[in-house]
């Protein structure tokens, strides 16, 4: 969410924009190793230790300000099929009671299955060029923003076809009821320290 808000090129010498980010203070770990502490974020599920190509990286080695951070466009392409009733974000109060999230959910799900759709979805510049695996000159990767909105567009629809398979049926978050889940989805988006943010 940070990175998404500094990628996003706001003028912030506009009066009329907000220069105020609010956060709610979870846990306070300051008093602990460095060692300690990426073990406690780890486990707590603070902590997402892959890159944007979905190879894992020790904490230390996680860039330290938001300007550093490199962006995963199959993050994205996770969070339209998401919205696109592709899968079930479980884990909050609004989905306990859904049969595919009777289990507790995983961390970071929506980067689980980003890596799902990377390994079956690689998006390259022109098709007729052979598939070069990720870390690679990858187009999505290199693209602009306006280029990968269009590239993860052109995908969409096969990304939550692929997403609502068999293939994908031992993945948490399985959507076992489409049709429930698109009534239910307009409730469960809701923000603030004190509410659900889980979903």
């Amino acid at each position: 969410m940070s990175y998404a808000l500094h990628q996003a090129n706001l003028d912030f010498k506009n009066n009329m924009l907000h220069r105020t980010m609010y956060a709610c203070i979870q846990d306070d770990y300051s008093n602990m190793t460095q060692t300690n502490f990426w073990k406690k974020m780890y486990t707590t599920g603070n902590a997402y230790p892959f890159d944007e190509f979905g190879r894992r990286v020790e904490g230390q080695k996680i860039p330290p300000g938001l300007k550093q951070l490199k962006d995963d466009p199959y993050r994205t392409l996770s969070r339209y099929v998401r919205t696109s009733h592709g899968y079930v974000k479980c884990g909050g109060k609004k989905t306990k009671h859904l049969e595919q999230c009777a289990t507790d959910a995983p961390f970071f799900i929506e980067f689980l299955w980003a890596n799902f759709l990377r390994d079956r979805l690689p998006l390259i510049e022109d098709p007729s060029t052979p598939v070069i695996r990720p870390p690679s000159e990858h187009f999505i990767y290199e693209a602009s923003f306006q280029a990968q909105v269009t590239g993860l567009g052109s995908i969409l629809e096969q990304a939550v076809d692929v997403a609502m398979s068999d293939v994908a049926k031992d993945m948490p978050g399985y959507n076992l009821s489409p049709d429930i889940w698109k009534k239910a989805i307009a409730e469960i988006d809701k923000i603030g320290c004190d509410n659900d943010t889980s979903e």
